[in-house]
């Protein structure tokens, strides 16, 4: 059997971290808790709900499954950019 080696989005940790630092900011302050996200697409727009839904792992199996690819999946993080 096949191994598909998938590596997470890098524009995805990106949003992670400035969705971190914004709740940081906040503080304990919740009301503030709004964030808007402006996508270019519909697909990306759902791509990035099931992203911070899910996370990245769940994603990525999601795109191999409907690319019809063997089930054996192995997740790596990217490295974290320097």
């Amino acid at each position: 059997m096949a191994v598909s080696v998938c590596e997470e989005n890098p524009k995805w940790r990106v949003v992670t971290d400035v969705l971190t630092e914004i709740e940081e900011a906040n503080g304990a302050d919740s009301s503030t808790g709004r964030v808007l996200i402006v996508v270019n697409s519909t697909h990306t727009c759902n791509q990035l709900r099931h992203y911070l839904l899910r996370g990245s792992a769940a994603v990525l199996t999601k795109l191999l499954r409907k690319l019809d690819q063997p089930k054996q999946v192995i997740y790596r993080s990217p490295s974290p950019s320097v």
